[in-house]
Parts: C-alpha cells; structure tokens; sequence
C-alpha cells in the first residue's frame, strides 16, 4: 500500500518523474506556409506537485464568510487597543484578534510561536462568540476552532470539525469547508473509510468550489482502501474538469497530479494554461 500525502503539508509530494512518458517539445513548432502560422501547445513534462492546501483553504475561508478576511491590523496592535474597550467596540476587537492571531500563525515559520498564535486565536474567538449576538458571526468564530484544532493535528480534530458541521448551518461555505476539515484530520490518521465518507459529502454539494480537491482527496482514500477502479474512475472524472475553460476548472497542481496518477498526457498553451492533450484547445492562427 503506497503512503499517504498528507493533507495540510507542503513538502513535495511523491517523486514520481512523469518525464519518462511525456516528452518536452522545448519550442512551438509553426505550421503551415503563406502569411499565418500556428503555434502549437507545448507538451509538457513535469514532476507531481506540491499541494498548497492551507494556503487553499484559507483563501476559500476569506473569500467565502464576512469576517475571516485578514485585519489590517496586526494582532500586537489590536492586543493594545482592546485594553479598558468595553461593549461592542470590545466585541469586534475581540473578533478582528481571532482572525489576525489565525493568520499569524499561519505565516509564523517557528512551531513554537505558531502555537502560541493558535492558541490565543481559539481563546479569542471563544470570547468573542459569547458575546455576538449574530448568529452567522459565533459561526464564523467556531470555526476558527475548527481550524485550529485541524492545524495542530489535536486526536480529536474530525470530531470536532463533524460536531461544528452538524450544529452551525447559518455559514453555509463555512459548514462545507468543516466537513472537508473533518475528512483532513481523518486522513492525516490514516482512518481512510471515515475521511472518504467526509470527503463524499463535500462532493454532494456541486457546485462549490471544494469539489475538485474533495474528489481528488476521495481518490486518494479509494488508493489506499485498495479499490483501484473506484480511484481511476475519480481521477478520469478531474481530468474532465481540467478541459473547462471557465469557473469548473481546477487548479494546476489537481490537474497535473492526477494526470500524472492517470498518464495523461498535458500541453501547455500559448497564454501559460494546460489541458489535457485530448481536449486543448486549438491555437490561434498567427501572422508570419
């Protein structure tokens, strides 16, 4: 059984060259005689890459609730303005701290003060969400428990993330976004079954856009429950989504690993963008 890439990391993952099957067509090649010519796609070779899924899911936190954005201010700052603040003012400091402490850990390159930063961000929040009155807003500020219990990879990181995504459903984004955390923490321990089941859900919901990385984590979990078939025919179906050219497309680095995973063959267009080889599009004609 192959060893997991572990979600949440950003080492590289497998290095696994698909290299030997791809070959590199180092120039685009021009096509055709008289006054056009066409630029081919290049094929591309390439290694598996590294998945930035913190990064990801971050982004997707902020992008897709009111309040997770990252302050303008910095948590020291906004840890002097709370002194003697009382009321509202005290309520929203209290919020804007949770979220600062959260992205300062995040980009903290020493663990010790990471955790340091993670801790006040789940105090922080935990006090703030006593004293909103917004129920969207305790949303959002139990899920920076969520997020923080997953990032500190805590035993029980899945059973927290199931329980917020069973009583929290005003943040809807942010519900979904608990029941991948859910199959993350479950996935880092190995318990495969239990994270597929979580990544699955994710998939039921279409049209968000943790779908891509949903299916690819399930694929993942089909691989080391050995069903084989289950796992390709994931894969076939991400594939799929790298011949989009609108807002189903996946990212670069789902793309290039499963058609690594899948040996299929990716080119590179004109304006930096790959597709599977089947499905690029065709180049532009181009004056000589």
């Amino acid at each position: 059984m192959k060893t997991p890439k572990f979600p949440g990391q950003t080492q590289p993952a497998r290095a696994r060259s698909v290299g030997a099957w791809l070959p590199v067509v180092a120039t685009l090649l021009p096509l055709g005689c008289g006054s056009s010519t066409q630029q081919q796609p290049t094929v591309v070779a390439t290694h598996e890459r590294s998945l930035q899924v913190v990064h990801t899911l971050l982004e997707h936190a902020a992008a897709n609730s009111r309040n997770l954005r990252r302050p303008e201010q910095g948590s020291e700052s906004l840890e002097q303005q709370l002194r003697g603040r009382q009321g509202d003012e005290r309520t929203q400091l209290l919020r804007q701290l949770a979220v600062a402490h959260l992205y300062e850990a995040e980009g903290e390159a020493d663990a010790r003060q990471a955790r340091k930063h993670y801790r006040q961000a789940s105090r922080r929040a935990s006090s703030a969400a006593q004293r909103l009155s917004d129920p969207y807003e305790v949303d959002e500020m139990a899920f920076i428990s969520v997020w923080v219990a997953w990032r500190q990879e805590l035993a029980q990181a899945a059973r927290i993330a199931e329980r917020f995504a069973k009583q929290h459903r005003t943040a809807r984004e942010l519900n979904t976004l608990a029941w991948l955390l859910q199959g993350e923490a479950s996935f880092t321990r190995k318990r495969f079954r239990e994270a597929e089941r979580s990544y699955r859900y994710v998939i039921s919901m279409m049209e968000t856009p943790l779908y891509a990385l949903a299916l690819y984590r399930t694929a993942e979990c089909y691989e080391q429950l050995g069903r084989e078939a289950d796992a390709d025919q994931a894969r076939d179906e991400l594939i799929q989504f790298g011949c989009a050219t609108d807002a189903r497309r996946i990212s670069d680095e789902l793309l290039v690993n499963t058609a690594a995973a899948r040996r299929v063959k990716l080119v590179e267009t004109r304006e930096g963008q790959l597709f599977p080889a089947r499905c690029a599009p065709k180049p532009k004609p181009q004056a000589s």
